[in-house]
């Protein structure tokens, strides 16, 4: 969470509205300059679920993630940024992915901040692609880098963490490292979230 909030309560709540209850959320507050904080203490208390962590300077998008990394506890870790929502059916999609696999990619619903509409992004795998085919082919329909695009088992993640001192491709970083030891991967043809784009107050 940094700087977001104008967009925050409707993450928060997009998550807290989902049909799969058990879950566990750390707002990781990055240092932040508005009344971000103030809102994830809110929400908080408001719900048990919900846990407020706050860095008292900004640690950079990697730093930040490794924090989240290291304080989660659940079986399954995924990552929303602050300015994006979740469809309801978000984590229960992703549990039934989970049922056979170790990594999720899905598909996703871009808009600007304005709410303008542009685009589904859903990804396309050739019948009976192997695992590096598929690597190849969602790399080539941008859907390999983005951090919040794959939901992971906590145990292939293992000590694996995002690169701090790279502010650039930090997320792609991390995946071909977790991704090098072939896993199980799943790729649903659904969009489950919300890409907001034009929110540059939210960058770090």
């Amino acid at each position: 969470v940094y700087n977001a909030e104008k967009t925050l309560l409707k993450c928060l709540d997009s998550i807290c509205g989902q049909s799969y209850p058990d879950f566990e959320v750390l707002m990781i507050e990055n240092g932040s300059m508005d009344a971000s904080r103030t809102l994830c203490g809110e929400y908080a208390a408001a719900d048990a679920r919900f846990m407020l962590v706050t860095c008292e300077t900004n640690c950079g998008p990697s730093g930040v993630r490794n924090i989240g990394l290291e304080q989660a506890k659940g079986e399954y870790i995924a990552f929303v940024d602050s300015d994006d929502f979740v469809e309801a059916d978000y984590l229960e999609t992703l549990r039934q992915g989970f049922a056979q696999a170790d990594v999720v990619f899905f598909g996703y619903h871009q808009i600007l901040a304005d709410g303008t509409f542009l685009g589904d992004h859903i990804p396309n795998i050739p019948e009976g692609a192997g695992y590096y085919e598929t690597l190849l082919a969602l790399a080539q329909q941008d859907v390999y880098g983005y951090t919040w695009i794959k939901a992971l088992r906590r145990d292939v993640i293992g000590q694996h963490r995002f690169r701090e001192k790279l502010n650039l491709l930090e997320d792609e970083v991390f995946a071909c490292e977790v991704l090098t030891a072939q896993c199980r991967l799943a790729v649903l043809p659904k969009p489950l979230y919300h890409y907001v784009t034009g929110n540059a107050r939210s960058l770090i």
